[in-house]
């Protein structure tokens, strides 16, 4: 586990049950406003995000309601949370292989490698560990 030390953080998911709510909370606590995301329609969520600077942010994400092509259970268990928690957290890596074998070794539940797009958020399409 020691050879990912080095590697930054891309983004940390924090679910929440309430995205508006959040978002208000969270402006007047730290002055700074989350900015709307957009939804992940094959999910079922919907997310605002938050620059922690150095390429990385804060992913607060909600189940959308609006969307009812997806039962629950929906991604990352958006519907079973009662109170806000962090889910995830993505790693930057310059090599996902390797890295995602040293995640696997520490915990075989962990290191799986996914392609995202961030079309919603004119970000290039990238995969993350």
């Amino acid at each position: 586990m020691n050879e990912l030390l080095n590697r930054k953080i891309d983004h940390i998911v924090y679910a929440v049950v309430d995205l508006e709510e959040t978002m208000d909370v969270f402006e007047k606590a730290t002055g700074i406003r989350p900015v709307f995301g957009g939804y992940h329609t094959h999910q079922g969520t919907k997310n605002a995000i938050v620059n922690l600077g150095e390429a990385a942010y804060l992913e607060f994400l909600a189940k959308d309601d609006t969307n009812l092509a997806i039962p629950p259970p929906r991604w990352m268990g958006i519907d079973l949370i009662q109170r806000p928690q962090m889910t995830r957290w993505s790693l930057k890596s310059a090599d996902l292989t390797k890295d995602s074998a040293i995640l696997k070794k520490y915990n075989a539940e962990l290191g799986e490698i996914q392609a995202v797009s961030y079309t919603h958020l004119t970000l290039p399409t990238k995969r993350i560990v």
